[in-house]
């Protein structure tokens, strides 16, 4: 969401096995504006150190995921060191706030606005930056704190189609970052949840930086063809029945 706009680091610290010893000098050394993380329940506590470190060093810290999208208020509260909450799907939102707090919704792709306005008919752009501050009231799907309240936007509503989103840049990893533990095969397929409209999308990933994202076929699907020998589901506790 970020490419060619941006410049941006990925550090993927689980599948690296990186230990903080480790994580907290690349931290420093990147000196990011903005930090991201992923949260979910299991990994709260080291999700918030994290945040913590860059917090130290500048950093203006967001987080998404399982976690702070059901416990936004709570997440906030209890780790002040976190500034922003993305709720729910994290892509748009994520981009709209760097947009927003660097200026720079004037010159943004047209690709970008385009799929904001086709997501949301009722989409507005957040006011520019003035010497007032930053209103981040506008953006849909963000938790903020505005003069030292905790403040929980509208939300945004879903991406109607996945494939509006660009293709991850798994090139950002090494090969080795996209094994699965314990296996060794070379092509995982990770079933995502049912779209609003009700299809079915599953990811392919490589040993590499190949993606694809096809619709299921319901009940009939030759997945042989593609030499499938891992299955993964991915699951919510919100679509977990299904």
């Amino acid at each position: 969401m970020l490419e060619s706009d941006y410049t941006f680091e990925v550090i993927d610290a689980a599948s690296q096995r990186m230990t903080w010893g480790e994580f907290e000098p690349r931290i420093r050394t990147a000196a990011p504006k903005y930090y991201l993380t992923h949260c979910t329940a299991q990994t709260l506590t080291n999700d918030m150190y994290g945040v913590t470190l860059a917090k130290g060093i500048g950093a203006t810290t967001m987080a998404f995921g399982t976690h702070v999208t059901a416990m936004p208020t709570e997440t906030m509260r209890d780790f002040p060191a976190l500034d922003f909450v993305i709720q729910g799907e994290s892509e748009l939102t994520f981009r709209e706030i760097i947009d927003v707090m660097e200026g720079c919704q004037s010159s943004r792709p047209e690709w970008v606005q385009e799929l904001l306005e086709k997501t949301d008919a009722n989409w507005k752009p957040s006011p520019e930056p003035n010497e007032r501050g930053i209103d981040l009231s506008q953006i849909k799907g963000l938790v903020w704190r505005d003069r030292g309240q905790i403040r929980i936007n509208n939300s945004r509503p879903f991406i109607r189609d996945l494939s509006d989103l660009p293709i991850p840049l798994h090139a950002h990893l090494s090969g080795n970052e996209l094994d699965m533990p314990l296996k060794k095969n070379p092509l995982v397929l990770l079933v995502n949840p049912p779209a609003p409209d009700g299809r079915i999308w599953f990811s392919t990933h490589y040993r590499g930086n190949v993606h694809t994202r096809t619709e299921i076929v319901p009940t009939r699907y030759p997945l042989e063809q593609h030499a499938v020998m891992l299955i993964g589901f991915e699951s919510r506790l919100d679509n977990f029945s299904q």
